[in-house]
């Protein structure tokens, strides 16, 4: 399967592309390779620092940010994409595991985040929700739509 965005600006469709922050997602032991084998293009970044040089430089589609982050907290993070000009409505989601505590979760989507996933969940659950985030950005600003092909090897 692949994820492409189609908009009618373009010529041709194009690839799916999400940053994910931190090491809970990219020492996943599943999905970075689950992402890749749908033909999602992940790109990497440790810290907010090289986050933040990643989201001004490769313009992504969404964001995946760790809800513990070396440097900064996801939610002071994501308070910071929030403000930055062009990035109001990226989609942000942040993801943890089930034993955060529910202040902690509050304040990251007063933040700004989109929403909260648990890393030990459903890795579908994640693809479908960041599609309808992407689906929803692009909507309102070029009416692009998110279309999920089958290419089997």
């Amino acid at each position: 399967m692949t994820h492409l965005l189609f908009n009618s600006s373009f010529s041709s469709p194009r690839t799916l592309k999400v940053l994910v922050i931190g090491d809970g997602f990219i020492d996943h032991p599943t999905l970075p390779g689950y992402f890749r084998s749908l033909g999602i293009d992940v790109w990497s970044a440790h810290d907010s620092i090289e986050g933040a040089r990643f989201i001004n430089d490769w313009h992504p589609d969404a964001v995946l940010c760790d809800a513990e982050l070396s440097d900064l907290s996801a939610a002071s993070f994501c308070k910071i994409v929030r403000e930055t000009t062009g990035n109001e409505s990226l989609p942000f989601i942040v993801l943890g595991s089930d034993d955060m505590y529910a202040d902690d979760i509050r304040e990251m989507f007063v933040s700004g985040a989109d929403d909260f996933i648990d890393l030990s969940g459903n890795a579908e659950i994640l693809v479908a929700k960041l599609e309808r985030l992407v689906m929803r950005r692009t909507r309102e600003s070029a009416k692009v739509k998110v279309v999920v092909h089958a290419a089997y090897a």
